[in-house]
Formats: structure tokens, C-alpha cells, sequence
């Protein structure tokens, strides 16, 4: 029934200094800019607002080819974006998004060293049936938890 993971979505408060964290400190590639400030209907009541919605946001692009996974960054601006992300990675729902890396030690003190909050350092863990993987935890500019992978 499913065929694949399309993308994820990260509501911010701020789209363009999230813009320059995923574009500019994780190095994620703008694939096009979307929405804006004309009133969608058909989107309102797909997301369940019961009224016209509208945002500004950006996908952005992971992986290559028409196969690539996307994020896409939205700041809704009607209704307003509202709510904190989840504090902790053991919190019901959708609580991190894993991004896989070459080298998550180098990514780590790259990212320190630019300012970014992290969880933990790069720990080696093991998770049958994937195998052995080092990953580590960051937070974005609005708090919501991203987890480096390295596959090993």
C-alpha cells in the first residue's frame, strides 16, 4: 500500500533563520519555494483547519534524483503556527527526524563549533537488524530534535 516515505514536515516560527539552519549549517539544497499568501480552501480542509489556510515554507531536498526524500519547512501564517516541539526523543508521536551522515563526528564539531545545541555527543550503538551505527542528537533553531546517523 505505502511505496515510500515522500517527506516530512517541520512547522517553524521563523522560516528564514530555518531557511539558513537546514540550507546553510546542514547543507540541505532548496528545491523550490511554496505557498504564500493566497488562501487555499481545499488545503484547510485537508489538514483539518475547517478553513482556508496559509503558509510560506520551502521543500527541501535530501538525496538525489526524482527519488530524493524532501523536508519541507512551513510557517503557517493563517491559523498561526502555535505549540512547542517535543522536549525529548521518548515523547509519543513523531519526536526526531534521522539524517543520515558520512562522518557524524565530523558534523558534530562542525556544528558545536557553529553554536548548535546538541543532546549528545556522537555515541556508537547497536540496533539489530540494522547493525552497529554511531548517531548523535541536535535541536534546531525552534528546538525541534534531529538525529545524525552514521552507518558503519
Amino acid at each position: 500500500m505505502i511505496k515510500r516515505m515522500l517527506h516530512a514536515n517541520v512547522v517553524v516560527r521563523d522560516l528564514e533563520r530555518s531557511l539558513r539552519f537546514y540550507r546553510d549549517v546542514l547543507g540541505l539544497r532548496v528545491l523550490s519555494e511554496i505557498g504564500g499568501d493566497a488562501e487555499d480552501p481545499a488545503l484547510g480542509t485537508a489538514m483539518g483547519f475547517g478553513a482556508p489556510a496559509t503558509y510560506r515554507g520551502y521543500l527541501l531536498g535530501l538525496g538525489k534524483g526524482h527519488e530524493a526524500t524532501m523536508i519541507d519547512l512551513l510557517q503557517w501564517t493563517r491559523p498561526a503556527g502555535h505549540g512547542e516541539p517535543y522536549d525529548s526523543v521518548n515523547h509519543v508521536g513523531i519526536a526526531r527526524l534521522a539524517l543520515e551522515v558520512d562522518d557524524v563526528d565530523k558534523q558534530y564539531e562542525d556544528l558545536r563549533a557553529q553554536g548548535v545545541e546538541f543532546l549528545s555527543p556522537p555515541t556508537d550503538v547497536h540496533i539489530p537488524p540494522v547493525g552497529d551505527i554511531r548517531i548523535c542528537c541536535l535541536k534546531d533553531p525552534d528546538g525541534t530534535i534531529l538525529e545524525l546517523i552514521q552507518l558503519k
